[in-house]
């Protein structure tokens, strides 16, 4: 799902970009981690991203934003 402007693009991420994300938070885990709250490590899994991302998809089609 996309929201397009004449100068901006916002995708809003499935589950089948599980790996983009979690790839982006692994490599950039030292970086975040003054903005991120603790995390073990089951918080970087597959799984919990294609949950994740499954999830905030279902909320924005029913507009919980």
């Amino acid at each position: 799902m996309k929201i397009r402007t004449d100068r901006t693009i916002i995708e809003i991420l499935s589950s089948a970009d599980a790996e983009l994300m979690l790839n982006y938070y692994i490599e950039n885990k030292k970086h975040l981690a003054y903005w991120e709250p603790l995390r073990n490590e089951n918080y970087f899994t597959i799984d919990n991203f294609s949950k994740m991302l499954c999830e905030n998809q279902k909320d924005f089609q029913e507009k919980k934003h």
